[in-house]
């Protein structure tokens, strides 16, 4: 697939997600709520030590929130793109790279090791569709949220504060 293909395939969906001209990350943060009926919270930690910016932990439970844990040590606007990224893949309906117990997760709080929490984590670095899917409709909801609001505070916004 071109990337014009690409680019026009994802504008596309985002403008059919019909968030209005000006939407904020809460707006964006409710309609994957309503979509996945799964609450979504977030947590902001250094990752770049494990090769991470951000990911998206899912659950077994269905009752247990989805969590988007972000890198904490970049600027607002890199921390605002890296949760859009993390959001296109639950709108895209994309899967997580590893679907956690509430146990693995307990102990991935308490791990000291980068090593032993990207172990844990299974990821890895790939190219993939689903990836330049998920950063091209990423940079379109960014942008959508950025043109009333260059220096707002992710997290602010994110959790609706």
């Amino acid at each position: 697939m071109s990337c014009d293909d690409l680019y026009y395939r994802c504008k596309t969906f985002v403008d059919n997600l019909d968030l209005g001209p000006v939407p904020s990350l809460s707006d964006i943060r409710y309609l994957i709520k309503q979509r996945r009926g799964r609450n979504l919270c977030f947590l902001e930690r250094p990752l770049q030590e494990i090769g991470l910016t951000g990911v998206w932990l899912e659950f077994d439970d269905p009752s247990t929130p989805d969590v988007i844990v972000y890198e904490k040590d970049t600027s607002r606007a890199h921390q605002r793109q890296i949760i859009c990224h993390e959001f296109a893949h639950q709108l895209l309906d994309h899967h997580p790279d590893r679907v956690l117990h509430q146990d693995e997760w307990s102990t991935l709080l308490t791990v000291t090791s980068p090593i032993a929490a990207a172990r844990m984590l299974g990821r890895h670095v790939y190219e993939s569709v689903e990836e330049h899917e998920a950063e091209t409709v990423a940079t379109l909801l960014n942008l959508q949220i950025t043109s009333g609001k260059l220096s707002a505070d992710p997290a602010r916004l994110t959790l609706g504060a």
